[in-house]
């Protein structure tokens, strides 16, 4: 789950960073992400946030993050207390 999460977060970082001024590129960066995030199963998952923490300009930088919480489905690692694992991921890339 923190593979798939890291993986989605990075294409949604990816395709932010060159269609950042499109109308619907949040949009198209959500849809993305949780395109990537579909196979996860036994977990709950966040919307994706994305952030401009320089604004939205060329050579600024693009933050995309998801929270995820995967739910242990075998009674083994409940045995040793874990019941739940944090799975969120997040990538910044550079606007172009």
């Amino acid at each position: 789950a923190k593979l798939q999460a890291a993986n989605a977060v990075r294409e949604g970082a990816r395709l932010s960073a060159v269609s950042w001024a499109a109308a619907d590129a949040e949009d198209q960066v959500r849809s993305r992400v949780n395109q990537g995030m579909r196979s996860v199963v036994h977990a709950r998952v966040a919307a994706a946030r994305i952030s401009y923490p320089g604004g939205k300009e060329a050579g600024q930088s693009v933050q995309v993050a998801v929270a995820c919480t995967y739910d242990f489905f075998l009674p083994v690692p409940a045995l040793v207390g874990a019941r739940t694992l944090n799975c969120g991921a997040s990538a910044s890339m550079r606007l172009e």
